[in-house]
């Protein structure tokens, strides 16, 4: 495949959403870790962290959930990881982690998400970061610990409605 064909592919499966790869039939798995690939190859980060997003919506499901893991270490290495993927990828990496139960390493990619998407000023990547840290708060049994960021996810996703 050309190099623009490969582009455009990548283009294409870094454009779907994570309802894409889980709803009748889903995306075909293989052809998105292939999209994925190429994009780090080409040092895409941008398409790379996308279909890694994409790629995760379909491997929660099914797994296996330690190629989420694999596949966020190997966008992690890029060169050029634009500043506002960091905190898109740090999310699923650590859902990834925590699905194949290294809660720490979760706990700390949850913690680099919050603190980039505040960083870059997205709003609904705080949002998701702090229901990430409030969720694992929940499972550990630490519900006042878990209440603070779950009221403010809650409270960025009013605010984001109100606009």
């Amino acid at each position: 495949m050309s190099v623009g064909g490969q582009a455009s592919h990548g283009a294409y499966f870094a454009a779907g959403a994570e309802s894409d790869a889980v709803g009748a039939g889903g995306i075909e798995l293989d052809n998105l870790v292939v999209a994925w690939r190429r994009a780090v190859v080409r040092e895409n980060s941008a398409v790379a962290v996308a279909t890694l997003e994409v790629a995760w919506a379909a491997l929660r499901l099914r797994g296996p959930f330690r190629v989420g893991t694999e596949l966020a270490d190997l966008v992690r290495s890029m060169p050029r990881l634009e500043t506002n993927s960091v905190g898109r990828l740090e999310r699923v990496s650590g859902r990834a982690l925590l699905a194949v139960g290294r809660v720490a390493e979760a706990r700390g990619c949850f913690e680099i998400s919050l603190d980039s998407a505040r960083r870059v000023r997205d709003r609904p990547g705080e949002g998701r970061a702090l229901c990430a840290v409030g969720s694992l708060h929940a499972d550990e049994g630490r519900v006042d610990e878990a209440q603070a960021p779950q009221t403010a996810a809650r409270a960025r996703g009013r605010a984001r409605r109100a606009r």
